[in-house]
């Protein structure tokens, strides 16, 4: 039957010597205790419960949680400890409090000074030098167009049914912009609503979300994208469609295709 007061913590589970048993202090049992003898705060005082008598009185063995102090079937008292248990049990938690305290800062030195000899080897080991082929392949890449462009990152062709070229370029700060190529005058005007913002200082149109972006364009007769090395896609991979190739012909864009794209920029015109 439960009928500890809501306002308990399990303090300590501790055990004594056999011989050296301690009363449980739950009202009408009487019975001597050593192992997993439970004290219990509640209500501001101490109790010292064996374990049949504190699954009764709070209605489980896990009815106030872990033990601040212990567990299973609790930590050995020495025979002075065991004293203090019976007489003056707040102190005994104080000492376990301060055991606890001191074991903390001692373990935090330890990282500590792990942590500084660590530092130490570190600062005495030279770098490892290049791989060959790792130097082979910065000697053999050259500089991308975009000096902002994410290292190793692919790019992505776009070719608009006006006959220009955009590129999906990585950002170094993992976004993704649409830079136009080569540029042209109104760039920044170029693409439809809702595929992003441009921004001047990189010549590109800064997009939010690529995948809505590229939606977009596809739904206005954009064609791509066509992805692969900057050097590759900006060149004319021979891997795409030859009608895909920068700088040469764009395939066809059917005529519905073209004017929605036309709309969407705002030049009402279609094409002839």
């Amino acid at each position: 039957m439960n009928t500890g007061s809501g306002n308990s913590r399990l303090r300590a589970i501790v055990a004594v010597d056999p011989k050296d048993r301690v009363r449980c202090q739950q009202p009408g049992c009487g019975h001597s205790v050593y192992a997993a003898v439970h004290v219990v705060e509640e209500d501001g005082r101490l109790l010292v419960l064996g374990s049949t008598c504190f699954a009764k009185r709070y209605g489980g063995p896990e009815a106030l949680g872990a033990a601040q102090y212990g567990s299973g079937t609790g930590r050995r008292l020495t025979d002075e400890e065991r004293e203090m248990l019976l007489q003056n049990t707040r102190a005994l938690l104080a000492r376990f409090e301060q055991e606890a305290t001191e074991a903390a800062h001692a373990h935090a030195a330890r990282l500590e000074e792990l942590r500084r000899r660590q530092a130490a080897l570190t600062s005495l080991r030279p770098p490892a030098p290049p791989s060959p082929q790792a130097t082979a392949r910065r000697a053999a890449k050259p500089p991308s167009p975009w000096q902002w462009q994410m290292a190793w990152s692919s790019v992505a062709l776009f070719s608009a049914p006006d006959g220009k070229d955009w590129v999906r370029v990585q950002h170094e700060d993992g976004s993704q912009k649409l830079v136009p190529w080569p540029k042209f005058k109104d760039w920044a005007t170029a693409l439809p609503p809702g595929v992003g913002v441009a921004d001047t200082s990189l010549g590109a149109i800064a997009v939010d979300n690529i995948v809505e972006a590229i939606r977009i364009l596809q739904g206005c007769g954009f064609r791509g994208p066509f992805v692969g090395a900057w050097q590759d896609v900006l060149a004319g991979s021979t891997s795409r469609p030859a009608s895909a190739a920068v700088g040469g012909l764009k395939p066809a864009v059917p005529q519905a295709e073209y004017n929605r794209y036309a709309e969407l920029k705002g030049r009402s015109r279609p094409r002839k």
